[in-house]
């Protein structure tokens, strides 16, 4: 529930503190694994609906979480006291000159005008993604919330691989003994057990590359950042 009383609103949730996860602790094979069935039930849930296009709800598009974190962005809306900007405006720099030129050409393209990626995405399913699934906004509990997710505020429609990227890309599969490809293979049966139907290798394969790219545009500056500023040579 929530209310409004003409200034502020307050929001009325379930009490989910007892399966808030530290986020500084490792996951297991078994965590890791329900947190995979979550996102998987999630997005089978919403598979295809119409109702993601309404544009009452104004949910996030692909475009829209790229530019997000763009360098545009960033010179139009300032946050001084947010750390976005700095790996933003130091970070694309450093990414750019870190790959390939070629490669380099279509990150910069891209997180310039994501326009054709968007269309690209739009050949293949969408559902309904949560834009920032990761350990600081998930809880595992007991029925009937077995996966608590929070802060939506990045959700929207696309493909489900952009949720599977931007998850198995961050520390919760890096520190758990799980690896990248064990990760997105146990989503994948699980989704399509989920949808009652698997997805062929013509739809997932492309499907999959073009969740990773979002990702790193998206994250790639951030990465960068840390590369070059971190004290650790590795």
């Amino acid at each position: 529930a929530c209310a409004f009383d003409g200034q502020e609103w307050a929001m009325l949730m379930h009490d989910a503190s007892a399966v808030i996860f530290d986020d500084h602790q490792p996951r297991s094979q078994q965590e890791i694994g329900r947190l995979l069935d979550g996102m998987a039930f999630l997005h089978a849930g919403l598979w295809e609906s119409p109702e993601l296009l309404d544009p009452t709800l104004s949910l996030c598009n692909c475009a829209n979480l790229i530019l997000y974190g763009s360098p545009e962005t960033v010179r139009r809306f300032p946050v001084p006291e947010s750390f976005i900007p700095v790996f933003v405006g130091e970070g694309w720099p450093l990414l750019l000159e870190m790959v390939d030129p070629d490669v380099a050409g279509i990150l910069h393209t891209l997180i310039s005008d994501p326009q054709p990626l968007h269309d690209a995405l739009a050949r293949y399913p969408f559902t309904l993604i949560h834009g920032d699934y990761r350990s600081m906004n998930l809880g595992l509990g007991t029925e009937p919330w077995p996966v608590t997710v929070f802060d939506w505020g990045w959700s929207g429609y696309g493909a489900p691989t952009i949720d599977l990227a931007w998850f198995v890309y961050w520390h919760d599969v890096a520190w758990s003994p799980v690896s990248v490809e064990a990760a997105v293979d146990h989503y994948r049966v699980r989704l399509a057990d989920y949808l009652g139907a698997s997805l062929d290798d013509a739809t997932w394969q492309p499907m999959w590359e073009l969740g990773v790219l979002v990702n790193i545009l998206r994250i790639g500056c951030l990465r960068a950042w840390f590369i070059a500023n971190d004290q650790n040579e590795a």
